[in-house]
């Protein structure tokens, strides 16, 4: 295999162009992450965008691996995910393009140049979903449970505690949860 072929493996894994070796500094930044990263990892130098010298700088293309791995966290490819589609409605699942995905649902926080120079490396025409995105989320699966715990409070168990013992140190809770709980 050539080296140019590698080289677009690699920066097919990395999730965007690469190659970009410009320095930046945190001021570009208001995102809490990104500026402690540049701050834990740069080194002295010159920002090649505001000029200040004597700040702590990465390279674009390290800042791009950070947001890019954030993103990976929470978001992969509709056709990573196996989200089914149809020609004449499109995806099944709710995708993005890349411009929302930074802009409005992930809120990256920084310069507009700056997004706008991270939109472009990662690519204008690539769609983005939720991982597992017919699975629910952590906070789906905590809202079902709350509302099931409360159902059981208002409908079964309301305020009679009569078979907890005095001085008992069990967590009522849990002793709820325990004798009612269905799972």
């Amino acid at each position: 295999m050539g080296i140019t072929k590698r080289l677009l493996e690699e920066q097919e894994a990395l999730g965007f162009k690469s190659g970009d070796h410009s320095l930046i500094c945190a001021s570009h930044f208001q995102d809490y992450a990104l500026k402690g990263f540049i701050s834990r990892v740069g080194k002295l130098g010159t920002c090649d965008y505001c000029s200040d010298s004597e700040v702590q700088v990465v390279e674009f293309d390290q800042v791009m691996e950070v947001i890019m791995d954030g993103i990976r966290c929470h978001y992969g490819t509709p056709e990573d995910e196996s989200v089914p589609y149809n020609s004449e409605f499109g995806y099944w699942s709710k995708t993005y393009d890349t411009e929302d995905l930074i802009k409005d649902v992930i809120g990256v926080q920084a310069d507009d140049a700056i997004i706008e120079k991270v939109i472009k490396a990662i690519g204008s025409d690539s769609s983005w979903c939720l991982q597992n995105p017919e699975y629910p989320r952590q906070s789906e699966f905590m809202s079902a449970d709350w509302k099931a715990f409360c159902k059981i409070l208002k409908h079964q168990v309301r305020y009679v505690f009569i078979s907890i013992q005095r001085g008992s140190r069990m967590n009522i809770v849990k002793l709820i949860l325990r004798q009612f709980w269905i799972r």
